[in-house]
């Protein structure tokens, strides 16, 4: 009877322990709740405030002959003065600022962009970059002071385009870009590790509202030796159809990377010649699958008229993909006359081609 007491008596205190246990979980939690529930009215009252300032800022039209205070560009009213040394509103404000110049042009960028830097963001900015070892921090303040403009911190910025941390030499190029366009594209002369896929579409992206001033460099990038950069080299070779070096692309076909070879074949494709097809086939022996397969889909694109009897050798492949592959290569180039062509081939009416015949002879008929 004592052992079952004593089980009895242990099963209340476990019961009581966790009951106990969770009633502290859930006040924690409740507290949690309620404090980000404060903190968030809190901030929402701050940005009313705040933005009081930035709207005054936006139309701010300095007098011609009377100074502010310590030659200030506006005068900050006292009130926000004293708000803005603490730590919350002033992070408020920053958001704020950020998320306004997203917004706007013209003169009231211009504006902004004063007010920023009188009020010491921009040099919180800097601390970021030169006081702390957090990656996060450091890309924080990279982004903030190229949102904000600040082309005379380009020189702190620049160091970091090559930064062992990812994070951080992406937003520094991406700064380097945003502050000379096509100019800054000279961290690729220097960047040992590699550009990401995401941020070359990235700088693809930025690139894109900037002015092409004739910008150099391409050909010396296309022998770097860092192959994202080639890579990379190669996408701004078709995005900007640099009909030019064709021959210099050409030359990575010699190339050891896979990737590099394939992304070649894609950029000929884009800004192919009359050598191009033959200088293709020619490679053709000695590519891999993958390289075969981006051959015949960039024959395909060129409609060479000579191609075609090489294009009839690769329906013997062994493999699938590449048969079919050209095959409606052959039908993209031969025209009207591509179903000729195919049913001349020896096995054309055996399984599986008679069933691949019939399907692309009907794709060509929609």
């Amino acid at each position: 009877m004592k052992i079952i007491s004593i089980g009895i008596l242990l099963l209340i205190h476990l019961a009581i322990g966790f009951l106990v246990a969770f009633l502290l979980i859930v006040a924690a939690i409740f507290l949690y709740l309620s404090y980000k529930k404060r903190l968030f009215r809190k901030r929402e009252r701050l940005k009313k405030k705040i933005y009081l300032l930035i709207e005054k800022a936006l139309f701010y039209e300095p007098p011609s002959l009377q100074k502010t205070e310590n030659n200030a560009w506006m005068k900050i009213p006292f009130k926000f003065q004293a708000l803005l040394k603490k730590k919350l509103p002033r992070a408020v404000l920053r958001t704020e600022i950020l998320q306004v110049q997203k917004n706007i042009s013209g003169a009231s960028r211009d504006n902004l962009q004063k007010l920023y830097e009188q009020l010491g963001l921009k040099q919180d900015a800097l601390k970021k970059l030169n006081r702390f070892r957090q990656w996060y921090i450091k890309a924080e303040g990279i982004q903030e002071l190229s949102i904000m403009n600040q082309r005379d911190c380009l020189r702190s910025i620049y160091r970091y385009v090559n930064d062992k941390n990812e994070y951080i030499r992406m937003e520094a190029q991406s700064a380097a870009i945003n502050f000379l366009g096509f100019h800054g594209l000279r961290f690729l002369n220097i960047i040992s590790y590699p550009l990401s896929e995401w941020q070359q579409l990235k700088l693809l992206e930025q690139l894109s509202h900037k002015p092409v001033l004739g910008f150099k460099g391409i050909t010396a990038w296309l022998q770097s030796p860092n192959d994202s950069v080639i890579t990379f080299a190669l996408k701004l070779v078709r995005v900007y159809r640099c009909f030019e070096l064709h021959d210099t692309v050409a030359k990575c076909m010699e190339h050891s990377n896979v990737e590099v070879k394939k992304s070649c074949i894609i950029t000929l494709t884009d800004i192919y010649t009359e050598d191009t097809a033959p200088l293709l086939i020619w490679h053709y022996a000695t590519e891999d699958t993958d390289c075969r397969l981006a051959t015949l889909h960039a024959l395909c694109q060129i409609r060479d008229p000579e191609t075609i009897s090489f294009l009839t050798e690769q329906l013997q492949d062994e493999n699938n993909d590449l048969k079919l592959a050209a095959a409606k290569a052959i039908m993209a180039t031969a025209g009207s006359d591509g179903i000729n062509v195919l049913n001349a081939y020896t096995e054309a009416q055996s399984h599986p081609w008679h069933e691949i015949i019939q399907q692309l002879k009907a794709e060509a008929a929609v």
